[in-house]
């Protein structure tokens, strides 16, 4: 039943058949439990996944969000791939938890929150456009890489080109006693 209606909200938000897509949709999952979540190549305007719960994988690939998107207090258990999403203003990923990969290469976004965040896995980011970027009190518990990642929007923002790790991010190694909340 679940699974159903995930299904049937991934095709309504899907690019390609015109005829079928829910244009101009809020999405508001505040809470829910969602199962190998896969909306790739889907357009939201507003998005709320605030205290979700991610089982399994999320396919965000591809996602375009013409608002803001709230992941706050979202985890998620599986590979989260949110690679080539577009986050058109603003994305917030407060005291979110990742066990998995958290996969952000090449997405773009103008403004974006990491703060608090938890990360298990590995977390890429290579080759992203972040625009203003916080990253305080994350906890990365394995390898990071922010290979070519830009922290310019190219929007004229007053923020362009900002990254702010405020009291530093905190990195985990393997022998080190884990603290989280941070």
């Amino acid at each position: 039943e679940r699974l159903a209606a995930q299904r049937i909200l991934a095709a309504h938000l899907a690019v390609g058949d015109s005829g079928k897509r829910w244009a101009d949709i809020d999405l508001d999952l505040t809470g829910a439990t969602l199962i190998d979540f896969d909306v790739h190549d889907c357009r939201v305007r507003e998005a709320k996944f605030a205290d979700a719960t991610f089982i399994g994988d999320a396919d965000f690939l591809g996602t375009v969000f013409d608002g803001n998107a709230t992941f706050d207090r979202a985890q998620f258990t599986g590979q989260a791939t949110f690679a080539h999403t577009v986050f058109a203003k603003g994305a917030w990923f407060v005291k979110a938890w990742f066990t998995g990969l958290g996969n952000f290469r090449f997405a773009s976004c103008r403004h974006i929150r990491f703060e608090g965040v938890r990360v298990d896995g590995l977390f890429a980011c290579e080759d992203a456009k972040l625009g203003m970027a916080w990253f305080g009190s994350a906890c990365f518990f394995q390898a990071g890489n922010f290979t070519n990642v830009s922290f310019d929007d190219g929007k004229d923002d007053p923020y362009r080109g900002a990254a702010r790790f405020q009291e530093a991010v905190v990195l985990v190694h393997k022998n080190d006693t884990p603290r989280w909340p941070p």
